[in-house]
């Protein structure tokens, strides 16, 4: 009230760290398994924040380690998918891939970006959503799902290909597409990671937006015209088959990027059929198949309804 108004409309309280007996950690009472400073030196401040905002508000929650090791991997991961998108931007950096309007943006997507920028549409949606209602947690756990599992471990591999190989057009949707999830996705983790968030930032992205910091640039805002279920129908896909063939190695004792010799796929929906063709260079540089083979009997394998895969080494 010094300045003679209402310094804040709303609080926010976290409750208590909790050690291993299940009671508060206070300073004062020195009952804290390790030190505060000694997890951050252990882990990193990053790290320790990933664990501190994997409760609800208000809620005491055990310190826990393992969750803080989890959250280094996350960094890991961040630093490394970073590394490879960067070396996709070419010289000018993220500010020929996010420049220009968004019509131009979309011109020249296959099937998977996509797939990719619509579900990122539904992401942004979802963790402000949870921000707003103050469930970090729900927050956090959205965007390391989308990052980890469809960016990281399904995106990149579809597109491998064509960054490699594809015609300029090619490359350049599917690196402008990766660039626009990272940003995106990394905005989403700067309140809970605000470091590694920033550093990444400041190396791929700050030039092309202009802003001296990822915690004082522009929150990510949702382009309903970007969300596809068609587009949605089709990524599912394509990530069904990856899976079949991921599984396939697996039970031969193959490496996952050992090539195969054969992937017959069969649909029973048409428009299915026809998107998964135009996505045949996704297809070879995620599976690896050295020839693929569309069908009209159904396979060996339904890996979804009316989708059939056959895997031949």
């Amino acid at each position: 009230f010094h300045f003679g108004r209402i310094p804040w409309e709303t609080i926010m309280i976290s409750g208590h760290g909790l050690d291993p007996s299940g009671h508060s950690i206070h300073k004062s009472l020195g009952n804290s398994p390790v030190a505060p400073a000694a997890l951050i030196g252990r882990h990193g401040a990053d790290a320790v924040r990933y664990w501190a905002c994997g409760g609800s508000v208000g809620a005491d929650q055990q310190v826990n380690e393992e969750t803080m090791r989890q959250g280094s991997r996350l960094i890991t991961k961040l630093w490394n998918a970073s590394r490879f998108i960067g070396s996709q931007l070419g010289e000018e950096g993220g500010r020929a891939l996010l420049s220009g309007h968004a019509a131009q943006l979309r011109e020249g997507l296959h099937w998977s970006d996509r797939a990719l920028l619509s579900w990122l549409q539904r992401l942004i949606i979802r963790a402000t959503e949870s921000f707003r209602a103050y469930e970090y947690a729900a927050a956090r756990d959205a965007a390391e799902r989308f990052f980890w599992g469809t960016l990281c471990d399904n995106y990149l591999e579809l597109i491998k290909g064509r960054l490699y190989d594809g015609a300029p057009e090619e490359r350049l949707a599917a690196a402008r597409t990766a660039a626009q999830a990272l940003l995106a996705t990394l905005k989403l983790l700067a309140p809970i990671m605000p470091h590694v968030t920033e550093e990444i930032y400041q190396r791929l992205f700050a030039a092309a937006e202009g802003a001296r910091s990822i915690h004082l640039s522009a929150w990510p805002q949702p382009d309903e015209g970007l969300i596809d279920p068609e587009a949605e129908r089709a990524g599912e896909a394509l990530i069904a088959i990856a899976a079949a063939a991921r599984r396939f190695k697996t039970a031969h004792q193959r490496g996952l990027g050992t090539a195969l010799a054969r992937l017959t796929i069969a649909a029973e929906d048409g428009g299915l059929r026809s998107m998964l063709a135009a996505s045949e260079a996704d297809l070879r540089s995620v599976t690896r198949a050295q020839e693929i083979v569309f069908a009209d009997a159904p396979g060996a394998e339904e890996i979804a309804p009316g989708l059939w895969v056959t895997v031949e080494a």
